[in-house]
Order: C-alpha cells, then sequence, then structure tokens
C-alpha cells in the first residue's frame, strides 16, 4: 500500500456557516491493483493520519499480505 496526503488541498463548504475551509486529501493504493482509497481530512496531525489508515482498511477489507 502507498499512503500518503496529496500535495494540493481542496475547498470544502461548510453546511451551517457557508465557510469554504481547505482539506487535506489522504489517498491510499494498492500497489498491484492500482485500487485506489482518498478521502478529505481538516489537517495532517496524528487523529487524521490514523483515522485515514483505519477508514482505508475497512474499505479494502484488510491489510495487504505483504
Amino acid at each position: 500500500m502507498f499512503i500518503d496526503y496529496a500535495g494540493q488541498t481542496i475547498g470544502v463548504i461548510e453546511d451551517g456557516s457557508g465557510e469554504v475551509r481547505q482539506a487535506q486529501v489522504f489517498v491510499v493504493v494498492l500497489r498491484a491493483s492500482n485500487y485506489t482509497y482518498l478521502e478529505a481530512t481538516w489537517s495532517q496531525q496524528l487523529p487524521d493520519w490514523i483515522g485515514g489508515h483505519l477508514r482505508a482498511l475497512e474499505f479494502f477489507g484488510g491489510c495487504t499480505e505483504l
């Protein structure tokens, strides 16, 4: 699995205020198939980093063998 944040952020509009906040793009790619998971997070801090891993593993149905 290749795991990192994409270089650019994306604008996300908050429902209540209409404010545009910049979100980080967390990306996980399975090497052999290029099967990809991505999500927007508010930061690259440890809780978002770990949460992204957990949700990606749930999405893929587990971890890779190697």
